[in-house]
């Protein structure tokens, strides 16, 4: 990249351990108690490859044996195109009788030089006083939208409460005072 962007993270530097991250939440092994399909990958991989040389196409391959998926597009919108998406999250809520109705919108406004769409799985919580809900969203255009059905009222929510996605997130709604941005720690805002 030109000299100005060698510390951009939707670029290089820290993208490497976010793309080997969100990779482990796109196999479902989220768990680091009992570790699975991501770790099995890696240690196969090792395996494989110690001692000589190896690609990114070797390692997308191993990890599609291991996880059963086709992951082509998690490659090349992460590994082999730039950027991260940033996102903006609108929500509304409405009671149910004796659950809650919510309304939530994940739009992405990606930068000019970063990719359209980014089809990560995206996690929200809501937070219902002294429980939360997880709920996923699976983006397959630039504006998600979702329903969800909770028992216990929504106070707000969390985007990405456990940091698997490298992203810029915005949060507006019924119950937001303001708009507030949400970053992980040490991410560049750009």
């Amino acid at each position: 990249p030109p000299w100005a962007e060698i510390y951009n993270y939707g670029i290089i530097y820290c993208k490497g351990s976010w793309i080997l991250r969100m990779l482990q939440f796109v196999e479902g092994d989220t768990a680091w108690e009992n570790p699975g399909v991501f770790y099995r990958a890696l240690r196969a991989y090792g395996d494989s490859f110690k001692y000589g040389t190896t690609s990114t196409a070797d390692f997308q391959r191993i990890n599609e044996q291991f996880s059963g998926q086709d992951l082509d597009w998690f490659f090349n919108e992460w590994v082999y195109d730039r950027g991260y998406p940033k996102y903006t999250i609108t929500w509304d809520k409405q009671p149910l009788g004796d659950s809650w109705l919510v309304n939530a919108t994940l739009i992405q406004r990606n930068d000019t030089n970063s990719a359209r769409l980014f089809h990560m799985p995206y996690p929200i919580r809501f937070n219902c006083g002294s429980e939360s809900v997880l709920a996923v969203f699976h983006p397959q255009d630039t504006v998600a939208h979702d329903t969800f059905v909770l028992a216990a009222e929504p106070l707000n929510l969390t985007p990405d409460p456990d940091n698997w996605v490298l992203d810029n997130s915005l949060v507006t709604g019924i119950e937001e005072t303001s708009s507030t941005e949400v970053r992980a720690p040490n991410r560049s805002p750009t």
